[in-house]
């Protein structure tokens, strides 16, 4: 029948597939402060490899001491965002500028 599954012979060698391997790493160390504990947890025991995963207690210890100051910086730059005024780029950056959205200079 045409909708059997193919027999052993007519699949592909396991050694033929090709298996797609993570090649690189990011460095997050300055978002942990950040987030909660439980997203630091999860991240460690899912992503971290196994020798930082067995320091979980240790990274927990030190998202913990970090707190403090991840509060007062988010206390003082409450609002800063609003204070934003928007104006036009300065002539020294134009050429910076055309270069990021494609656009040729006049």
């Amino acid at each position: 029948m045409a909708n059997e599954a193919s027999s052993d012979s007519e699949r592909t060698p396991k050694k033929d597939i090709p298996i797609e391997v993570g090649t690189h790493f990011l460095q997050q160390r300055y978002l942990y402060a950040f987030t909660t504990q439980s997203e630091v947890t999860h991240y460690i025991r899912t992503q971290a490899i196994p020798e930082e995963s067995a320091r979980l207690n240790e990274f927990l210890r030190r998202w913990s001491e970090l707190q403090p100051r991840v509060q007062q910086l988010i206390q003082a730059e409450a609002g800063i965002a609003d204070t934003i005024a928007v104006s036009e780029l300065s002539r020294g950056h134009q050429e910076q500028r055309a270069l990021y959205c494609g656009q040729t200079i006049h």
